[in-house]
This record gives structure tokens, sequence and C-alpha cells, in this order.
């Protein structure tokens, strides 16, 4: 009794916990974004965020990517720095769900952020075309809090848009 009670304190090395391994994808060209952002929003099971300037967000808009957004049972948070000439592309949307960006937030900053647990974030070249588009995708737990926390900051001190 007193062997066998030893042998079951000794930590058993065999049994390791399985860690999940962080991916990391290079998105290329606006074909290759915009299946990957339908992707994520078509399996969000509860949150959807997107922070972009307004040539970003005109851009979603063209993309139809906002119509998701319209009659969505998920919560949804929108940051942007749209100006009143492009508040047109959220007339279907339930305004309390946007918010403008103060103006001293840089216009190359945009990400979305699927449940907590992927991000596409954008890396931006002004004089980038359509095709020479580049984002990153990834399900790294450390970038996603860390671009989480920084929606949830610009989004206490943002502005509700009013209709």
């Amino acid at each position: 009794k007193e062997i066998k009670k030893l042998w079951d304190s000794i930590p058993d090395f065999n049994s390791t916990k399985e860690t999940k391994e962080e991916q990391f994808q290079m998105l290329e060209g606006t074909n290759q974004i915009n299946s990957k952002i339908k992707e994520m929003i078509k399996s969000t099971n509860s949150e959807f965020l997107i922070l972009g300037a307004e040539k970003d967000f005109l851009k979603f808009y063209h993309a139809n990517h906002l119509e998701n957004f319209e009659d969505s049972k998920i919560n949804f948070k929108l940051l942007s720095s749209i100006s009143e000439n492009a508040l047109y592309i959220f007339d279907d949307i339930d305004r309390s769900k946007i918010k403008k960006i103060p103006s001293g937030v840089h216009d190359n900053l945009c990400f979305l952020i699927k449940d907590g647990k992927e991000i596409v974030h954008f890396i931006k070249n002004a004089n980038q075309t359509p095709q020479q588009m580049n984002a990153m995708w990834t399900d790294s737990e450390t970038l996603v809090y860390s671009m989480k926390t920084l929606f949830d900051l610009f989004w206490r001190i943002s502005k509700n848009i009013h209709l």
C-alpha cells in the first residue's frame, strides 16, 4: 500500500497537455481578403468588431460585407472615421452599433475581430492598388486580445453617430 501511494504521487510526465498551435496567414489582393472576411462573418457565433477608416468601410460596403449586419442577431460594433458625406453606407444598420473614431487616430489602422478568437489586420501602404492589398489573418490569442483591448478602448472614447 505504501509503495502504491508513493507511485501515485509521482507526476505523470507522459500526459502533456496539448497546446493549440497559433496560425498566421498572409492574404494578398482583394479577392483573397474579401473571401476570408465573408467566411469570418458567416461563421461568427457571438461578436464581430470592425475598426477602419472611411475608405475601408466604403470598400466593405461595395463588397457587400455590411449587408450582413443589417438584420443580424450577432453582437457587432463598427468604429470608423466616417464623414457626413459617407454616412449613407450605414443607413440600414442600427446606429447604436456604430461610433466615430476620434480625429487623432491614424487612418491607416484597420482590423476585424471575430468572436475574440480571430483577426484580419490590414497592412497598408498608400500607393497600393486593390490587387496589391495585403492583410494578415491569425488566431493568435495574444494578438487578438491586444487588438480587442485597443478596440474596446477606442469604443469607450468614440462618439455615437446619429441619424
